[in-house]
């Protein structure tokens, strides 16, 4: 009983063992991914969003955002429209995808499509 139930055992281990290796044997053979020069296409959408609203409904940021970021544009109260003082806007871009992730010798083709937008740096 004891030699039956340690090669069950055995047979168990084997079959384990076997497919690890299995698992393991492609990539002992592959070559370091990253090394590979890649060329990619990646295509974005920029979407502007715009707010107004009125200092009385809701405190201006006591920051400007535009310079935390090229980002945004704010217009403070009475900038945004003279004829209403308590008046203030402000806009910022969404990306998608968010982030690219790309290796050092990669070859990048970039396509970005704005919608609602105007001119605005970012990085």
């Amino acid at each position: 009983m004891w030699w039956h139930v340690t090669g069950a055992a055995a047979r168990r281990m084997a079959i384990v063992t076997s497919i690890g290796s299995a698992m393991l044997i492609p990539l002992v053979g592959a070559r370091d991914v990253g090394a590979q020069q890649r060329g990619h296409s990646i295509y974005m959408t920029a979407v502007e969003f715009k707010g107004t609203t009125t200092s009385d409904k809701v405190t201006p940021p006591s920051i400007d955002p535009s310079r935390l970021s090229h980002g945004y544009t704010y217009n403070a109260p009475g900038q945004a429209d003279p004829s209403a003082p308590q008046r203030w806007e402000v806009a910022s871009y969404q990306f998608s995808p968010s982030f690219i992730t790309a290796y050092q010798g990669d070859s990048i083709m970039l396509s970005v499509f704005i919608a609602n937008g105007d001119h605005h740096d970012s990085s």
